[in-house]
C-alpha cells in the first residue's frame, strides 16, 4: 500500500521538512487518475511562484522537472493497468543541490522501461503521433531508473538543467 496508513487524508498530501516557499522535501499522495495532471501541474506552478531565487537548483530545473513527471504520469494514465485495485501514485520531490530527486510510485502492474527503450531507442519518423515520452523523459533525467519494489511500481531520476539534454533526442 502507497499511502499512509491514516486514511482521512486529502487527495493530495504534504508531508515534509518544510512546506512549499522553501521547498526542502514534498511527498504528494494522488487517487484520481482523471485530476492528477492538472494536481500536480499546481503543485509545480506553486513550486515556481515561490521559488527562492537563492535555491541552488534553477526555476528550468523544476521546469524540466515538471515536464519528466508530466510524461510519465501521461505514460500511467494512458499504459497502466491497475488490474481491480483502486490507483494510487505517490510523488516524491526532493531538492539536491542543483538538482532535482524524484520518485514516483504506483500500485499499477508496471511497464518493461528497458525492453520498450531498447526497441524504440530512436525515433526514425518525423515528428511521430506516438512514442516520444520515453525517449523524451530518458533525455530529460540523470539516473534514471525503474524498478518494483514492495508490490508498487518506482520511477526514480534526476533532474537538471545545466546541460540541454532533452534537446538530444535520437533521431535518425
Amino acid at each position: 500500500m502507497l499511502f499512509p496508513k491514516e486514511r482521512s487524508l486529502p487527495v493530495s498530501v504534504r508531508s515534509g521538512l518544510q512546506l512549499i516557499p522553501s521547498m526542502y522535501s514534498e511527498m504528494h499522495y494522488f487517487r484520481d487518475l482523471e485530476t492528477i495532471i492538472d494536481e500536480v501541474h499546481g503543485l509545480f506552478e506553486g513550486w515556481e511562484s515561490n521559488h527562492d531565487p537563492k535555491s541552488k537548483f534553477s526555476l528550468e530545473t523544476l521546469n524540466v522537472a515538471k515536464l519528466a513527471v508530466h510524461e510519465w504520469l501521461a505514460n500511467i494514465l494512458q499504459h497502466a493497468d491497475f488490474k481491480d485495485r483502486v490507483p494510487e501514485l505517490g510523488l516524491h520531490i526532493s531538492p539536491c543541490g542543483e538538482r532535482l530527486y524524484c520518485v514516483i510510485q504506483d500500485n499499477s502492474e508496471g511497464f518493461d522501461v528497458d525492453g520498450y527503450y531498447d526497441k524504440h531507442h530512436k525515433i526514425t519518423v518525423v515528428l511521430p503521433d506516438r512514442g516520444m515520452g520515453l525517449l523524451l523523459l530518458r533525455s530529460c533525467t540523470e539516473e534514471l531508473k525503474y524498478e518494483r519494489q514492495e508490490g508498487r511500481q518506482q520511477l526514480m531520476f534526476y533532474v537538471t538543467a545545466s546541460e540541454d539534454s532533452y534537446l538530444e533526442i535520437p533521431f535518425s
